[in-house]
């Protein structure tokens, strides 16, 4: 310590005459030292301890301002101290701040205490309040399980209109600029269930339709098949190819014979994003892609053998005549476009209408 370094505070003496006043001012005592390994210790961590324990024990707002300011200390144990202040004064607003500005270093015990203390604080509004302040001024706060799990705990207390009014906000938030300020909106959506997936189905009205494709696709939403389907028929192209996209993520193969339609789009980018959702539908891509060719032949060719009941009884005939053979489809992929699944795809169902005229022969 340096010889005219700054004076110790005496602790004991400022707790017994109640001196909140000195005490936050012991929130900023520093006393930093080089050790024998170069490396730096700051010996007035317990100081600053003793003065957050201290504060807690008196009913004072000054007391209140002086733990928020100590919820950034470089010392965990007065964070902790700071924590337990707040959630014994039932004052959530800081706590929550702890959690959404960009916090890669919070601690991981700090951060249970906070999530313990909002829990026993929990009312119908925080959920929302929390939810809301997170994807507006989460930054890069960083986001784990624990906190995801924290989250949608929070909200399924909330009332039904304040969480359908949230999912309504973060599905608009889709369409802002920031990618983390988007990514912050999947967030609350995806913790929301069915509500969130309700305002993303919505939004698939809306200008931000491609992004709300993009997050359905990401939930793996069966439910809106119909819509994405329809958003392949969309006028612009990037909404097209968000809407393969997120048919591809939900892998739902109902969806092939439109992905095989948009794998001829007239834009690449939307021709590209069909056939790699074919690609991802795998097996069932091939099934349901056959059978959408075969059906129709299949259909005419059984229209076409089909005779008079009373001609096949007379001639006691139970052959049926051959059906024509099928034109045959050109095995290129079409100029610009990728090879990719559809060819494949075309392939499958050439091979199958071949063995079909086999067989009856």
């Amino acid at each position: 310590m340096a010889l005219f370094g700054p004076r110790r505070p005496r602790i004991e003496r400022l707790r017994r005459r109640g001196d909140v006043a000195g005490l936050c001012d012991a929130l900023a005592y520093r006393d930093p030292v080089r050790m024998q390994d170069g490396e730096t210790a700051d010996l007035g961590a317990p100081v600053r301890r003793q003065a957050m324990a201290a504060l807690r024990e008196i009913d004072d707002e000054r007391a209140v301002a002086g733990a928020v300011d100590a919820l950034d200390d470089d010392d965990e144990e007065v964070r902790l101290e700071a924590v337990r202040m707040l959630r014994q004064r039932r004052v959530a607003d800081p706590l929550i701040g702890c959690l959404v500005r960009p916090s890669a270093g919070l601690p991981e015990q700090v951060r249970a205490e906070v999530h313990e203390a909002l829990y026993e604080m929990s009312g119908p509004g925080l959920g929302v309040s929390f939810a809301r302040r997170l994807i507006r001024d989460g930054g890069e706060a960083w986001i784990g399980d624990d906190d995801r799990r924290f989250l949608a705990a929070l909200l399924s207390s909330a009332p039904a209109p304040e969480r359908h009014d949230l999912a309504r906000t973060a599905a608009q938030e889709l369409a802002s600029d920031d990618e983390s300020r988007r990514e912050r909106a999947f967030l609350v959506l995806s913790v929301l269930g069915d509500v969130g997936t309700e305002a993303l189905r919505q939004a698939l009205g809306q200008p931000q339709r491609a992004m709300a494709a993009a997050a359905l696709g990401r939930l793996h939403d069966s439910g809106a098949l119909p819509a994405l389907v329809d958003l392949l028929g969309d006028e612009q192209a990037p909404v097209r190819a968000a809407a393969a996209r997120a048919l591809g993520d939900i892998r739902d193969p109902r969806a092939v014979e439109r992905l095989l339609a948009a794998s001829t789009d007239s834009e690449f980018v939307v021709r590209e994003a069909a056939n790699e959702a074919l690609d991802q539908l795998g097996t069932s891509a091939i099934v349901f892609a056959v059978a959408a060719f075969v059906q129709p032949i299949l259909t005419a060719g059984t229209a076409a053998r089909i005779e008079p009941a009373h001609e096949a009884t007379e001639a006691r005939v139970t052959e049926l005549p051959r059906a024509p053979a099928p034109t045959e489809t050109p095995a290129s992929a079409p100029a610009g476009r990728p090879a990719g699944a559809f060819d494949r795809l075309r392939h499958a169902a050439r091979r199958a209408r071949a063995g079909w005229q086999d067989g009856e022969a």
